[in-house]
């Protein structure tokens, strides 16, 4: 059977005479050696946090061009090759280290701000926990 299957997302950060950054979804079938191109993330992003539950990839927080810390979470759907929405994080992090485990998502600690100076990063120690299930965290 050639299943198409996700193999990987591939993030192509780009920077042009305005910073933006752009990202691009491929995969591959089974024994394939050709990539393709999926859909694109809706909303370009840096600094975010990626988890894959049930053959969708999670992508969380993070910020955009504009370097402000989002709460936003983007889901791509491997079936439907689809970008979607969702609930937004609790608060906005970038960061962060989310991880899939029984059916749910974590996400762990993260900044709340765009600085690199310790004490300005806005560290947090937190753990959040989302339920596709009822869409909420």
């Amino acid at each position: 059977m050639n299943q198409s299957v996700l193999i990987a997302l591939v993030l192509a950060f780009a920077v042009s005479a305005i910073p933006s950054f752009a990202a691009e979804t491929q995969s591959a079938s089974r024994g394939a050696t050709a990539w393709t191109v999926k859909a694109p993330l809706p909303r370009t992003n840096s600094e975010f946090g990626v988890a894959e539950l049930d053959g969708k990839i999670y992508v969380m927080g993070g910020y955009p061009a504009d370097r402000k810390t989002v709460a936003e979470v983007q889901v791509y759907d491997s079936k439907t090759d689809k970008w979607q929405i969702i609930a937004p994080l609790p608060q906005a992090l970038n960061h962060i280290m989310p991880a899939a485990v029984n059916g749910k998502i974590y996400v762990i600690g993260g900044q709340t701000t765009e600085s690199s100076e310790p004490d300005k990063a806005g560290f947090v120690n937190t753990v959040y926990e989302y339920d596709p299930a009822t869409g909420k965290w």
